[in-house]
């Protein structure tokens, strides 16, 4: 928003954020597409919490994914801040998958004051595996490994995991600061 960048999200966080906010922020209903210039757009519920101090507790927090087609690139599906999906996207063929993978399992520490919002709000490295195993066809080319933890991650064992599991035909990265995707679909 500070950049002048349109945001797309969900009535509540835009109601949340309402100070902060302006025309720079849009609410969109959950499964109604939309279009952002040549780009199409569906967004999609993905279960999330986030710990609410007042109540001492995990609660259900409003959570966007979502799916977007353009004729150059095809269909790029953007997941992340979520437990898992309750949606298969595998029919629709998606070329470009961006996905949170926040932790290994056995690299939590269980003592940690965010352990529950954790295992609740991100995705774990199985969960990560399971959904790309369920979603995977030959249309796909890259995925794109975000969100990572610094506490309970390792980069070199995620990458390894999701490269075996996405296939050798697939371009596996993790996110980082000045990476660079091709979305393009057409050869050169």
């Amino acid at each position: 928003m500070n950049a002048g960048i349109q945001i797309y999200t969900n009535d509540e966080t835009v109601e949340n954020m309402n100070i902060r906010t302006g025309e720079l922020m849009k609410g969109v209903p959950e499964r109604h597409p939309f279009r952002v210039g040549s780009f199409n757009v569906i967004p999609f519920e993905l279960p999330h919490t986030t710990y609410d101090k007042e109540a001492n507790q995990l609660v259900p927090c409003s959570n966007y994914g979502y799916l977007v087609e353009h004729n150059e690139m095809g269909k790029l599906l953007y997941i992340t801040d979520f437990e898992y999906s309750k949606y298969n996207f595998q029919k629709m063929n998606i070329h470009h998958l961006v996905i949170e993978c926040n932790y290994c399992e056995e690299l939590v520490d269980k003592t940690e004051a965010n352990y529950s919002h954790r295992l609740k709000g991100h995705c774990s490295l199985s969960t990560c595996k399971q959904f790309i195993k369920q979603n995977r066809t030959e249309s796909l080319r890259t995925v794109t490994l975000v969100h990572l933890s610094g506490q309970a991650s390792d980069a070199c064992k995620i990458q390894k995991e999701i490269q075996e599991v996405a296939g050798d035909n697939v371009l596996v990265q993790i996110g980082r600061a000045g990476l660079e995707v091709d979305l393009n679909l057409c050869p050169f």
